[in-house]
């Protein structure tokens, strides 16, 4: 009987191993649940050990909040390392002296002390500082295993600053952060809607006061409120109360009825004077530096120098390689390899004489940390911060100059994308000087390059860079359909929002335009500088013939034609200008060569005969004198302290010149043209035509065609007449719309010179109108006249622009006296009159984005651009702050 007994209970062991463990039952559930919840109360003690006594001060507690345990449970798992045996293991050992008596919850917490003793282990190797068994020098290994730092949840944002102000957003077990919640300190939460209860009650920032008996107030500091909670809580009892008696010491209190009466009894209870003397206690021992360990402490502080000492080289080293437009990454991406590119070469470079950087490579080299920041990821976050900080510093700057305007221009670059160039131009007040600043703020690709699609994204990105498209006075475009377009271009939809942000068109380029208009008029001036450019391609097609050129040129040397700037080409026509008969012997010498190929040979000859015909000549001194004229406006129209004022009065001064140069124009270029002929052995006639047309007269009462005989009269009418006529007609067409707004602000460029009373006021007013939006105006027309009229007695003699205007009225303190002229003088001064600052961006952009450097990213792009154009305003900037931003913006394994 006994043997068919063992057998039956032999058999259920054997069912039960094959079945799988049996699902608990109700009490075992509950009963595990209370061992779980005693657990976590013993574990809670840890704090008020760790601050009880002094001597806790020598124990290091360590909390880990992790988002998924190793069962796939949310657990909080502590680490804590004391000289006495673990609460972990102590409360686990206890739980198996209490389930003894049940084998599945026996197994159960047999597994649970598995799961959280791997969860702890697994904790300590996460808070380890560097791991020498997992060291690396490759930067790609360091790359690919760089934590993403993307917070998932709020339980493990508990090291943000910003959880430290609300106490219910507290972790459970806050010992690791404590010192962090003592150095934020008790935030009282002011001036806010407080959240109402469903009695209407709610808390008032009164309840920070307490009203002592004297009828004096003393302020509470230790009462804090829980925005996400709507309760307050007692800062120091939270933290050190050992035996909280009180809602406002555990779970905050929310009962606003019986508040004052609360508040009264517990700052009177002797736990609060306690949890007092104890918050009182440590904040010292934190000021002294001895809430723990003092060498200890010292260390951390000396490690924490040491890691910011480094990112300060590292962020000189991209500041130097930004600022010279020189490449970062070689083929290589570690360290003392070759090919590594100049940033790790820099690095090694400072290693050998720098201490900090070379205890840096030490540590890199033998494996003692794997953390050396200098791989691509990092260079790239390095770069993007730093940009980012010179941005944000020209917004803060044009935010608080209010008006500003904005200059736009598109280029494709290296690798086929459309860039747009954003510059942004504002008045800035340096002590009590105002200058003109335009900024870079960036390149973006665009794929819709229609005025409306141009427009949606401008306004995009002044909206992401929280600037506000009403206080945009000015927009500068070159002269292109989609940008200056009168129905559908940029400007016509800016001006449908903004009707005050005047579009100026870009001098230079109507300028431009003026003088292809120019040239395209007539056959003789294409004749010319295409000669010039043929000449240009056959001595630079070979080093020989290069070499010819320069033994008979000296001084200047020839340059290809410029393909988008007509006023630039004075400085093809030079060589030829100065050195024309020099010229002609490199071409005679290049032709008589007898290894010379024999298409070189009859182009070297023929253009020796075209160089020094009289008609050829002329044409060239008929264009070095126009041009020379041109250049001379068009480089002072691309100052950045231009304005509207300046600008058409070099236009005028050009157009007289043109009216002048008609009249006088041939006899003063013959004379010069003469002596050029004598030089080079011709006669100063031009050749006759060897067939005079006439022009057959298809009705009786047509008179009879008499053609030009002479031939210096014909290329006078033919050549030189069309040429400046149609100069002369185009600079009136192209810069009408500047006229009309130099029309409204005139009167303000002079100062003594301002008009009659009755015609100022017209003036005024006419100003008033064009900077009204929706019946509202910047300016008072009325008042700004009279202030214009009784300013004239107070300032100096040599105070005539508006610019010093400006600075006369801010350094006497007088802009509450002339409140109109403070404002239209800003205005005026902000509107843009070229885009020359649009088209500098693009040489760094070809600069920058190489043929090698093709595959380069649009952020990278962006940012490298911003360090190389703005590196004046990176200069004056704290790179601190970029090591701060550096170090929040992701879990660093470093603290900086």
């Amino acid at each position: 009987m006994a043997y068919l007994l063992h057998a039956y209970v032999f058999f259920i062991v054997l069912c039960c191993s094959i079945m799988g463990p049996k699902k608990l039952s109700g009490a075992q559930n509950r009963k595990r649940k209370a061992l779980m919840n005693l657990e976590d109360q013993k574990s809670a003690g840890a704090i008020k050990k760790y601050f009880g006594t002094p001597a806790a001060s020598g124990l290091q507690t360590t909390e880990e909040k992790g988002e998924e345990s190793c069962s796939g449970q949310s657990d909080d798992h502590v680490h804590v390392q004391l000289s006495e045996p673990s609460p972990l293991k102590t409360s686990l050992e206890e739980e198996d002296a209490n389930t003894s008596s049940s084998p599945m919850v026996f197994d159960e917490i047999t597994e649970k002390r598995k799961d959280r003793e791997s969860c702890s282990s697994q904790s300590d190797v996460h808070l380890q500082l560097s791991d020498p068994s997992t060291s690396r020098t490759s930067l790609e290994e360091e790359d690919a295993n760089t934590p993403s730092g993307q917070v998932s949840s709020d339980e493990t944002n508990t090291c943000e600053k910003s959880s430290f102000t609300d106490p219910a957003l507290w972790p459970k077990l806050i010992s690791k952060n404590i010192d962090s919640i003592l150095e934020v300190g008790p935030v009282q939460v002011q001036d806010v809607d407080f959240k109402k209860d469903a009695y209407n009650r709610h808390f008032s920032s009164a309840f920070y006061k307490r009203k002592l008996d004297s009828g004096e107030e003393q302020k509470r500091r230790w009462l804090v409120y829980s925005s996400s909670a709507n309760k307050v809580f007692c800062f120091s009892c939270k933290l050190f109360d050992k035996n909280p008696k009180t809602l406002l010491a555990l779970g905050g209190s929310d009962d606003w009825a019986h508040m004052s009466s609360m508040l009264k009894s517990h700052e009177t209870s002797s736990g609060h004077f306690t949890a007092q003397q104890m918050w009182h206690e440590t904040q010292m021992r934190l000021k002294s530096k001895q809430a723990i360990d003092q060498n200890y402490q010292n260390l951390m502080s000396r490690e924490r120098q040491h890691w910011r000492s480094v990112m300060e080289r590292l962020l000189s080293i991209v500041q130097f390689l930004a600022e010279r437009n020189l490449a970062f990454r070689g083929s290589s991406d570690r360290l003392f390899t070759s090919n590594n590119g100049n940033f790790l070469g820099l690095v090694e470079l400072l290693g050998k004489y720098d201490s900090v950087m070379a205890e840096h490579l030490h540590r890199v080299v033998s494996k003692k940390t794997a953390d050396h920041y200098c791989g691509k990821n990092i260079q790239n976050e390095i770069i993007n911060l730093m940009a980012k900080q010179v941005i944000e510093d020209i917004l803060q700057r044009c935010r608080n100059a209010k008006y500003f305007s904005i200059i736009l221009d598109c280029t494709p670059d290296i690798s086929h994308k459309e860039q747009m160039s954003f510059t942004i131009r504002f008045l800035e007040d340096v002590s009590g000087n105002f200058q003109v600043k335009e900024h870079f703020l960036g390149f973006n690709k665009v794929e819709d390059t229609t005025g409306k699609g141009l427009s949606d994204f401008l306004l995009e990105f002044l909206s992401g860079k929280n600037l506000d498209i009403d206080n945009c006075r000015g927009q500068g475009y070159d002269n292109g359909a989609n940008m200056a377009g009168k129905n559908n271009g940029v400007q016509s939809k800016i001006l449908n929002l903004n009707p005050r942000a005047v579009f100026v068109p870009c001098g230079c380029h109507c300028l431009n335009l003026v003088i292809g208009d120019a040239v395209r008029s007539c056959k003789e001036s294409m004749q010319l500088f295409g000669i010039i450019q043929r000449l240009y391609v056959l001595f630079s097609g070979s080093v020989k013939r290069w070499k010819i050129l320069t033994d008979h040129v000296s001084g200047l040397t020839l340059k290809p034609l410029c393909t988008t700037r007509w006023e630039c080409r004075i400085n093809c026509l030079k060589p030829l200008r100065h050195n024309l008969g020099e010229i002609q012997e490199a071409l005679i010498v290049l032709s008589e060569e007898t290894h010379t190929e024999p298409n070189i040979c009859h182009e070297a000859n023929t253009l020796a005969q075209q160089i020094v015909e009289f008609k050829f000549i002329m044409s060239l001194c008929f264009w070095y004198e126009i041009l020379y004229q041109v250049n001379i406006v068009s480089k002072a129209m691309q100052n950045e302290t231009a304005d509207i004022i300046l600008v058409s009065d070099l236009i005028q001064k050009c157009h007289n010149f043109l009216i002048n140069f008609r009249e006088s124009g041939f006899e003063r270029s013959f004379q010069i043209a003469k002596e050029l002929a004598e030089k080079v052995n011709v006669e100063p006639v031009f050749e006759k035509s060897s067939r005079i047309r006439r022009k057959k007269a298809l009705f009786e009462y047509e008179s009879q065609d008499e053609p030009l005989t002479d031939p210096t009269e014909k290329f006078k009418i033919d050549f030189f007449y069309v040429l400046v006529d149609t100069a002369t007609k185009s600079l009136e067409e192209r810069f009408t719309q500047m006229e009309r707004h130099n029309k409204v602000w005139r009167f303000l460029y002079n100062m003594k010179q301002l008009p009659a009373r009755e015609n100022l006021r017209d003036c005024c007013l006419q100003l008033q109108k064009a900077l009204e939006k929706s019946s509202q105006s910047d300016i008072n027309g009325l008042d700004l006249s009279e202030e214009l009229w009784h300013i004239q007695s107070l300032l100096p003699q040599d105070v005539t622009a508006p610019r010093h205007t400006l600075n006369f009225i801010v350094r006497n303190g007088l802009t509450d006296t002339f409140p109109n002229m403070w404002t239209a003088f800003r205005i005026l001064l902000t509107i843009p009159v070229s885009v020359a600052s649009g088209e500098r961006s693009f040489s760094k952009l070809k600069l920058i984005k190489t043929y090698l450097r093709s595959s380069m990213t649009d952020d990278r792009l962006t940012s490298l651009s911003v360090l190389s154009i703005e590196s004046d305003v990176l200069k004056t900037l704290d790179m601190n702050n970029v090591i701060d931003e550096f170090a929040k913006g992701k879990a660093r394994k470093v603290a900086f």
